[in-house]
């Protein structure tokens, strides 16, 4: 098996989904040999090659702001802090700094206790992170060799150093977080002749980001999901990123599918994606020959670009997986666990035997008039409302086949 270099990007609260990325990759025996991190991801970086991955899951969901920053903790959990209406990002930032930057005492003496700067260096896993010099006006990506002896946590520090915070000072220059330059150091690591290449990319869409070289593997693992704000620090969300950082690590290794859910795609149901054909689809809707063509590639359209528009078509095993993903959705199924095709089958099934006799889509599937006037009713309803008549579909199609068990 090839060793991979670990990129962890900066995104402050957000780097508890990092967590989360490493145990999946531990369970997966996957080796790593080089980590680059930028600011929480330095940070994160630093404790996982220690291998302390249960000292920074317990303080991830232990942390509160005071934990970390020099801070009124009322004042900043207000929630008007974080609401656009009343205060901008940069307004908020302005009321807080006072002094020069933010105070990150306590983070410093976290740090400073919890860091064994001999045993990373020891660690056969490489290490580099990034950071900016405001007085030489400048960035600079250093590893592990060349950081000098005892200033280990500064570095660190100086990585993780976000704008709004007091600049970090080693050897009388200044400096501040490492992702006003790169906040992905990708370059870092291909510097390093390492091609094969996990990236845990936390930041946002406008940070700057270094780009992969043509000829890298790179394996890309980002959520889809909301994971907080960057500095919105909060037990309860850290420990849903985790879960999410794990699982979504699964699925970038092919062992889980999906883009809403996380399923195993068993081979044993390989014989539903069989069974769904598009002769399936047109009788649902009572499409033949008669039809204008013009009409019956509207509808197609419709269904199927709903499928793809919703789902990331490139990733799927087939479409059978995406229409199974939006009638869960339809039914707003807990999409933060690992779930069998056969699962997600039953759990629609008990969903549906739930809801009333006027309801639209019982109807959809149930139509007390004739089946040719049912069929009309459902084309009719697909453009409006594809989503529902998607899932209307996929139900009617699991009851005529006797909801194929595994």
């Amino acid at each position: 098996m090839n060793n991979y270099g670990l990129v962890l990007s900066g995104g402050g609260a957000k780097g508890s989904y990092q967590i989360g990325v490493w145990k999946a990759l531990s369970e997966m025996n996957i080796k790593i040999s080089t980590i680059t991190g930028t600011s929480i991801g330095a940070l994160n970086g630093a404790f996982l090659i220690q291998e302390d991955y249960e000292l920074l899951k317990l303080a991830w969901t232990h942390f509160s702001i005071d934990t970390v920053l020099s801070v009124d903790k009322e004042k900043w959990n207000n929630k008007k802090m974080y609401n656009k209406k009343y205060f901008s990002f940069l307004t908020v930032i302005k009321n807080l700094i006072t002094s020069g930057g933010i105070e990150t005492k306590p983070l410093e003496e976290i740090l400073r206790k919890y860091i064994d700067e001999e045993k990373i260096r020891r660690s056969n896993i490489d290490f580099g992170i990034n950071t900016y010099s405001l007085t030489d006006k400048k960035p600079i990506e250093i590893f592990k060799e060349d950081i000098p002896k005892g200033k280990f946590v500064d570095y660190l520090l100086a990585s993780s150093c976000f704008p709004a915070f007091k600049p970090v000072e080693i050897d009388e220059k200044k400096y501040i977080d490492g992702g006003i330059h790169d906040n992905l150091p990708i370059t870092m690591m291909e510097n390093k002749g390492i091609k094969n290449i996990i990236v845990v990319d936390v930041g946002g869409k406008h940070t700057k980001k270094s780009k992969p070289l043509k000829d890298s593997n790179v394996i890309y693992i980002r959520s889809n999901r909301d994971l907080g704000k960057t500095l919105e620090i909060d037990s309860e969300k850290a420990k849903e990123n985790i879960k999410f950082g794990y699982l979504d690590t699964l699925k970038a290794f092919n062992h889980l599918t999906g883009i809403k859910y996380y399923i195993v795609y068993d081979k044993k149901c390989q014989f539903i994606k069989n069974s769904l054909s598009k002769a399936n689809i047109e009788q649902f809707f009572g499409i033949n020959n008669n039809f204008p063509f013009l009409y019956k590639e509207l509808l197609s359209k419709r269904f199927f670009n709903f499928i793809h528009k919703y789902c990331d078509s490139k990733k799927r095993k087939s479409n059978i997986l995406s229409i199974v993903e939006i009638t869960g959705n339809y039914f707003n199924l807990n999409s933060k666990r690992i779930y069998s095709v056969n699962l997600l089958n039953k759990k629609i099934i008990n969903e549906y035997e739930k809801i009333n006799e006027k309801d639209r889509i019982y109807k959809l599937i149930n139509y007390e008039q004739d089946e040719r006037k049912l069929k009309k009713y459902r084309r009719e309803e697909l453009i409006n409302n594809p989503k529902m008549v998607i899932a209307a579909f996929y139900i009617d199609f699991l009851i005529k086949n006797k909801y194929y068990p595994c």
